[in-house]
This record gives C-alpha cells, sequence and structure tokens, in this order.
C-alpha cells in the first residue's frame, strides 16, 4: 500500500467489521465509512486495504484528504499521491480517469468530511471513465455520491475495546482489573480513540480513579501523540472539528439537544428545540445534517425512528448548551414535553397496560432527566405531576427504590400543596413502597391521598388508596378489609374504574379464600384474573391466578389448580417482578407438591431462590419460605422445615409468635417432628388463639390436629382428630380432609375397628383419584394403608369407593360410635374437660390453662361452663370443692 501512513501500534478487533468491508469493496466501486470522530475509521479503512491488496493489481494509493484545503485539493492530493502530472490546462477528474483508466487500483481517500462536495465531483467523474477503480472513503458524512455504499463504523464491541485498553495501558490480570477496565470502556461508548486516550492515563491513575474521572470525559481525553493530526491529539478536538463543519442551524440543534438522553423521537426534539431562529419545521433539516455528520445515531429499525448521541458527544454538546442563553428555555421544554407524552397516555394504563407501560419504558430516561431537575425548581408541580404519572412504572419495573427516592422528592417539594398533583404523589408512593418494609410509609401516604383527593372528586385515586388501605387491613382485621374492598369493587363499576374494580375483586376472592369460601373465591379470582389479562395488568393477574390455583386446590380439584399455578408463572416471567414472578412460583411449587412431584416442586423453588439471590435487596416473596418448609416435611426434613419458616420471620423482622399463623402451623409440625415438644406446645397456644381471633377455618382445623400429635391420650386424639374433620368437612377442605380421614383411619385400626377403617380407605382412595391429590400431611408421621388381605375388608372397601368425600367425613364421625356417658356427673366430663378441671384447680387463669393445653382461651372458657353445667356448679371455688371430695372419695 502506498502512502499509508505508519502503523505505530497494533490493530486491534473488527474482524467482522474488517471481513464486511472487504466483501462489500469486492462488489461495490464506493464504499464510505462513515462515522464519528474517534471511532477508528482510518484505521479501520487501513485494515480493509491491506486484506484486500492482492485484488488490486495496480496497487493501493493511501490519499489523506485532511489539514488546510487549497485549490483543487481533492484532484491536488490524489495525482501528489499517484505521482502524476497532467498538462496545464486539463487538470480534472477526467483528465486523470484517463490516465489510469486501464488500471485495477483502489484509491482511499482519508477525511473526506470538509470537501465532500469536491470528493463527489472528483469520484464521479473518475469511475465514469476508470471502471476497474475502486474507492474507499472515510468521512463523518456520507459523500451522496451515485452507487456509493455507506457503512457506518460502530463502536469497538465489549470484548476487543477491553483487549484495546489492556494492550494500550500495558495491564495485565483477570477479575477486578477486568471490571475497571469494563467500566471506563462503557463510559466512553467503546471509541477507540476516546479508549486509547483514556489508557495514557493508566500510569497516573487507578482504573477506578479513571472511571470516576469520565463523568467528564472531555477534559481527560486530551494528550494524544504529538505527531497526530490535530484533530486527534484529544477527543474534544475531534469533536469541535466535526462541529465547526455544522451550519448554524445544525450548531443550534445539537446544543439543544443535549437536554435529550438516547431515545427521543424527532417530534419530541421539534417541540423541544423548535424555537427561536430554529423554527419546528427547521429542526428535521437539521437532524437530517447531525445524522449526515454522524454527532447524532439514527434507529431506523422501530415503527419510529429514535435518535441518540453517544456519550462523549451529549458531553461536548452540554457544554455548547451551557455557553449559550438556551439551557433553562430547553429544560422547561423538555420537561413540559414529556409530561405531556406521559398524560397523552394515562388511558392505556386501565385499558392496556403493556402499551402504557412500552410508552413509558422507552421514554423513561428523559422523564427521569426532567423529574431530576424538575424537582430543584421553585415550581416543582410539573415534575410531581410526571412522577406521580409514571409511578406504576416503577412498580412494575420492579424498581421499588429508584421510585420512592424519586416520589419521597416529588412529596418533600410540594409539601405545603394540598393538591390533586399532591394527592397522586402520595399515591405513588403507595403504589411503590414495600408492603413489608416501608408498610407505615405505605399505609400513611394511601391514607392522605384518599383524603386530598376527596377534595378534588378524583376518584382513580380514592378507589386505588382505599384499595391499598384494604390489603392492609387482611393483616389485622379480615372483616373490615372485605367491607372496604366490597365497597371499591362496587364504587370502581360504578365509576368504570375498570382496573380497580378488577383489582379489588382478587382482594375479595383472597379474603374468601382465607375463610375457606372457596366457590366464591374461585369465581371471583377466576374473573378477575381473566380481565386483568385481558387489560394486561399482568403483574396483578399473575396474583390472581396464583389465588386461584390454591383455592381450587383446596376446594379438590388439584390438576386445573396446577394448571392455574403454571398461568400464573407464564405470566410473571416477562415482567422482570421478582416479588410477581416469586408468588407465582410458590404456588406451582406447592401445587406439584400436592400431585406428589416433590423434584417438580424443588426446581420451582430453585427458581426462587435464584431469583432472590440475584438482587442486590432481598425482596419478600409472600407464600415462598412455608411452601419450601412444607416440602421440607414431605422429604421428611424437620429442622430444615424449621429454618424456612424462621427465614419467614426474618424477612417481616418477627419471632415465632408473630409469623403468619399458616406459617406458624407448620412450624410447630416441624418442631415436634423434630422433638421440640415443649416449644411446639407453647407456639401451639398462640396459633390457636390467634386463629380463632382471626376466624380463619384452616388453621383451627391445623390446629386441633397438632393437638392430637401432641396428646399422650387416645381418646383426646381422636377428639382432636373429629374436630378438625368436622372443621374441613363444613369448609369442604379436601386434601385436609383426606389427610384427616387418614389420620382416623390409623387409629382405628391400632383399636381393631378395621371395617370402618377399610370403608375410609376405599373413600379416600376415591377422592384422592378425583381430586388429583396425591401428598401426604405433614402433621405428624405418614398413616400406613389399612391391609385389605381379609375379603371381607376388601369389600369393606369397595363399598368405601362407593362414597363422596364428605359422606365418608358423615360415615366416619357416625362410626366413632356412642360415647355412652351420662350427661352429668363426672362419667359426663371428657378427657379433655378433665384436664381443664385438674388445672383451674390449680389456680391458672383461662390463658394459662390454654397455653399448657395448647388451646385457645375462649375454647377453655367453654369447656369450664360445660363442666359447670355437668357437675352443677356455679364458678371455680365451688369447682375446687366438688374436685376435691372426688379425691378423698
Amino acid at each position: 500500500m502506498h502512502h499509508a501512513p505508519p502503523e505505530l501500534s497494533t490493530f486491534i478487533g473488527r474482524r467482522g467489521e474488517v471481513a464486511q468491508i472487504a466483501s462489500s469493496l469486492a462488489g461495490m466501486r464506493t464504499v464510505t465509512l462513515v462515522g464519528p470522530g474517534g471511532v477508528g475509521k482510518s484505521r479501520l479503512a487501513q485494515a480493509v486495504a491491506t486484506r484486500t491488496a492482492e485484488a488490486w493489481v495496480d496497487g493501493v494509493w493511501w490519499v489523506e484528504l485532511g489539514g488546510d484545503r487549497g485549490p483543487d485539493h481533492v484532484l491536488t492530493r490524489v495525482l501528489s499521491a499517484l505521482d502524476e502530472v497532467l498538462p496545464s490546462g486539463l487538470r480534472s477528474g477526467s483528465a486523470l480517469a484517463r490516465e489510469i483508466r486501464q488500471r485495477r487500483m483502489l484509491l482511499v481517500l482519508d477525511n473526506c468530511e470538509h470537501v465532500l462536495d469536491e470528493v463527489a465531483a472528483f469520484v464521479h467523474s473518475v469511475s465514469s471513465e476508470a471502471g476497474h477503480c475502486g474507492f474507499l472513503l472515510t468521512s463523518r458524512a456520507p459523500a451522496d455520491i451515485e452507487g456509493e455504499h455507506v457503512y457506518r463504523v460502530p463502536p469497538l464491541s465489549l470484548d476487543d475495546a477491553l483487549d484495546l485498553f489492556r494492550d494500550r495501558a500495558g495491564l495485565q490480570g483477570p477479575g477486578p482489573v477486568i471490571q475497571e477496565a469494563r467500566r471506563v470502556c462503557d463510559r466512553l461508548d467503546r471509541l477507540p480513540l476516546a479508549v486509547e486516550l483514556a489508557a495514557g492515563w493508566a500510569r497516573t491513575l487507578t482504573l477506578r480513579e479513571i472511571a470516576e474521572a469520565l463523568k467528564d470525559p472531555l477534559g481527560l481525553l486530551d494528550g494524544g501523540p504529538r505527531t497526530a493530526p490535530f484533530r486527534q491529539r484529544s477527543l474534544q478536538a475531534s469533536l469541535r472539528w466535526s462541529h465547526d463543519l455544522l451550519n448554524e442551524n445544525e450548531r443550534t440543534l445539537f446544543r439543544r439537544l443535549a437536554i435529550f438522553r438516547p431515545g427521543f423521537t424527532i417530534s419530541t426534539a421539534a417541540e423541544v428545540c423548535g424555537f427561536g431562529h430554529l423554527p419546528q419545521s427547521g429542526v428535521l433539516k437539521a437532524m437530517r445534517g447531525l445524522v449526515n455528520s454522524s454527532l447524532v445515531i439514527a434507529d431506523t429499525t422501530g415503527p419510529e425512528a429514535r435518535y441518540a448521541m453517544l456519550a462523549v458527544v451529549h458531553a461536548f454538546a452540554s457544554a455548547r448548551l451551557e455557553e449559550s442563553p438556551d439551557g433553562e428555555q430547553v429544560r422547561e421544554r423538555h420537561l413540559t414535553a414529556h409530561l405531556d407524552l406521559a398524560r397523552a397516555i394515562t388511558r392505556l394504563r386501565d385499558d392496556d397496560v403493556d402499551a402504557w407501560r412500552r410508552g413509558v419504558s422507552r421514554d423513561y430516561a428523559n422523564h427521569k432527566a426532567a423529574l431530576d431537575w424538575g424537582l430543584e425548581l421553585e415550581d416543582s408541580a410539573p415534575a410531581r405531576a410526571l412522577a406521580g404519572e409514571i409511578a406504576w412504572l416503577w412498580h412494575l419495573e420492579g424498581s421499588s427504590e429508584e421510585g420512592l427516592a424519586v416520589l419521597r422528592r416529588a412529596h418533600h417539594a410540594g409539601r405545603e400543596d394540598l393538591s390533586m398533583i399532591q394527592a397522586r404523589v402520595l399515591l405513588g408512593i403507595a403504589i411503590v413502597a414495600d408492603p413489608t418494609a416501608y408498610r407505615t410509609e405505605r399505609v400513611s401516604a394511601a391514607e392522605q391521598a384518599e383524603s386530598m383527593a376527596l377534595e378534588f372528586d378524583d376518584w382513580p385515586t380514592i378507589l386505588q388508596a382505599r384499595l391499598f388501605l384494604a390489603i392492609d387491613l387482611i393483616n389485622t382485621d379480615l372483616d373490615a378489609a372485605r367491607e372496604l374492598a366490597a365497597d371499591v369493587a362496587r364504587q370502581a363499576r360504578e365509576r368504570t374504574v375498570g382496573f380497580v374494580g378488577d383489582g379489588a375483586q382478587v382482594v375479595l376472592g383472597l379474603l374468601h379464600l382465607m375463610r375457606e369460601e372457596y366457590t366464591e373465591a374461585i369465581q371471583l379470582l377466576d374473573d378477575a384474573s381473566d380481565a386483568l389479562l385481558e387489560r394486561g395488568h399482568r403483574g396483578v393477574a399473575t396474583t390472581g391466578l396464583s389465588f386461584l390455583a390454591r383455592a381450587l386446590a383446596k376446594s379438590g380439584d388439584v390438576h386445573r389448580a396446577a394448571d392455574a399455578a403454571e398461568h400464573s408463572a407464564a405470566a410473571a416471567r416477562p415482567l422482570n417482578d421478582v416479588h410477581r414472578l416469586g408468588v407465582a412460583l410458590s404456588a406451582v411449587a406447592d401445587m406439584r407438591r400436592l400431585r406428589g412431584d416433590l423434584d417438580g416442586a424443588e426446581r420451582a423453588l430453585a427458581e426462587i431462590d435464584q431469583l432472590v439471590n440475584d438482587r442486590d435487596v432481598t425482596p419478600f416473596v409472600p407464600g415462598w419460605e412455608r411452601t419450601a418448609a412444607l416440602v421440607a416435611l414431605a422429604r421428611d426434613a424437620p429442622d430444615m422445615a424449621a429454618q424456612w419458616c424462621r427465614r419467614e420471620g426474618a424477612a417481616l423482622a418477627v419471632d415465632d409468635t408473630a409469623l403468619t399463623p399458616q406459617t406458624q402451623a407448620v412450624l410447630v409440625a416441624a418442631l415436634l417432628r423434630s422433638g421440640e415438644s415443649d416449644r411446639a406446645r407453647s407456639l401451639l397456644a398462640t396459633l390457636s388463639t390467634r386463629a380463632d381471633a382471626l376466624g380463619l377455618p384452616e388453621c383451627q382445623a391445623e390446629a386441633a390436629e397438632l393437638r392430637a400429635e401432641l396428646t399422650e391420650h387416645p381418646e383426646q386424639a381422636l377428639d382432636h382428630r373429629y374436630e378438625a374433620l368436622r372443621i374441613r368437612s363444613k369448609h369442604r377442605q379436601v386434601p385436609g380432609c383426606i389427610d384427616t380421614l387418614e389420620a382416623i383411619i390409623g387409629q382405628l385400626s391400632a383399636r381393631g375397628r378395621t371395617e370402618p377403617a377399610a370403608i375410609l380407605s376405599g373413600a379416600v382412595r376415591r377422592a384422592r383419584h378425583e381430586s388429583g391429590y396425591a401428598g401426604r400431611s405433614w402433621v405428624g408421621e405418614p398413616t400406613a394403608d389399612t391391609s385389605l388381605e381379609d375379603p371381607h375388608l376388601r369389600e369393606a372397601f369397595g363399598q368405601g369407593q362407593k362414597l363422596t368425600l364428605w359422606e365418608a367425613a358423615d360415615y366416619a364421625s357416625r362410626s366413632r360410635g356412642p360415647r355412652r356417658r351420662p350427661e352429668t356427673g363426672w362419667d359426663s366430663v371428657t378427657p379433655t374437660e378433665l384436664s381443664v378441671i385438674a388445672l383451674a384447680v390449680d389456680g391458672l387463669s383461662n390463658p394459662q390453662i390454654g397455653q399448657r393445653l395448647f388451646i385457645a382461651p375462649g375454647t377453655v372458657k367453654t369447656h369450664l361452663a360445660h363442666v359447670y353445667a355437668k357437675l352443677g356448679v356455679a364458678n371455680r371455688t365451688e369447682l375446687a370443692r366438688v374436685a376435691s371430695t372426688r379425691r378423698t372419695d
């Protein structure tokens, strides 16, 4: 290659680009490498020319067009490179073409951007007559030549940029070195010139210091080789060269575009930047000039072109904006434009949240930039309004900490403002704040939002705030939560606030589920989940589907429950929401456990574990730890189960006594099977009290089962089993009823009552088949199947298979046989009542008796009332007297 600049350093990377350009050059007569200053066009052209040199039998000729411009600049430089002399008066491209038309040669014209018109005319005239001559151009803008193939040179790949930086900085070693070098390269958009200039500081600063200094890249990136052209000695000089080639409108637009973050549109650019001597009608033409000059990057692959600047170009433009008087007006117009953009798609948040989310996400970087400075203004109302408009995005994207920080700033900025804007900022806090970590702040924000919104009849805000308050009440008052959620659902229907109405139905469905009202729960959750999915509100829909799965499973349709859980997980996966996906996967794991697929359950739980571990702040995933504990119990690992239960407590910052009642029941079972009976008894008393107070039938039944496991008296154990069966049969708890019947079967078999045991075994076998429930009770040890070797018992088993589960439960109660106790006197007193009498006579209070016998104080009071009636006494004093007389007798 003739006259090529000397290669003073190795050429690194770009193998794919070299091959692609070489291929294009073989089929095209003119290829132009276009890109911003510092992207490495000249070095890339040199690599391509070297690779293709053998194809040009008459040589590759390098023509440097940079520097001062003289008469016939391009022709003069080409003639000098070729060492050609044209006759006087015949100096033209056509004349040169006639001289070289038989030659097969490649002309590399480097740095064409300041003489593009002359280059275009020269290439056209030469190529018209010298058909074997090829042209490889480098420029910051296309030459617009007929037949020109424009190749826009991209920044380096990350691997190539790292290799270049390490080579120029003389670095070796993996680990932290690579990580810090990556930060440097990313902050420089992987521009080769910028990377090389930054690498020059490696002898002076640490990589961490270089990365931090690059927050202001232009000040650091100077000090290039003194032998380089002036425009390549610093990045700022390179950019100023490009800037000086722009016309006035292009320079104005260039500096005003510095207000934008990547991803803006031409319409928004015109709205923000089109004022003064640059009208909105002139923005498009000026934008084309900036794109052609490689100062703005255009992405035209989507339905609407979007634009961006490289970080170093943006820094240069920002400096120009700071120098101009336009800055304040540009910022105000930028904030107004993005508030208008957010408000224009508000309606989609209710009807098609996926479309709303895409719209806000596309402009989020600019929304955030507008918020950052807008909240510092004396009039912060537009920025606060924008924060309220996009609050749901932070919730949907799982960016609660970032969103909460912005919304807190907005709330503080408008702390004296009682307006609809401030009400929506407060609602945003309620939407974004984690219900566990920031419960108090969330509830307070919802209450204030509701109160403030009522002043302006802002019903969407009012109803959303009330729905959050209803959700919070679930922890303390189920009846109040149901009443408030029902009112929100009714008001939402009347006022056509569809999404809020669907969300209220999900809450109502959950409340019915907690009260074991499965038919109502299934109908509400099924309808609400379908409606939410249709609206695109997959986040709330996944939660509804998870609850639906649990309701279906408890009602005896485990197969459909498993489908609902898998549907929930599939809907949650694209959301990037650990909370939603975690809840869905927890339901998947639980359904697999109920179907007897413990390996599958553990795979789903492992996926949650991975999601949680990938986060800097561990999110709370309701139900995850309890499901993991149930799987551990099924694996006969009670110690591990107890750890999982207490992990939930750690997440909620509570001890064993304040766990959710559902998890508390699992912990009691784990402690019992680990041999910690005393701790199990103490905790069971707390569970019984809370289950009765909250009216949770499932927990009441589980408490009765656990009392049966803890008691040493078989008759008392059977009493507790039948109490659990009564509760579960009443509320149609299918898996629970199956578990209880199997425990009763075991006790009947142990007593020699094999016929009723066989009948119940047949009914249970049928119930398992019909429901799809293949799991085993986690309360106590599994019960062995009844032996059916006796033909009579096989016949009884067959009779049992004709019974429904509820008929079997009724039969079990009848098969217990007559109690043969009189209605009054000591012989009428049950074993449990005898225990209550003994402790009462010893002076223990009702709560103390309940703790000893792991029953609720209210249950103790009921037992004492029965005892008083049976023994004909009126109070504890008389009870102590008759008890003393009985002991004497």
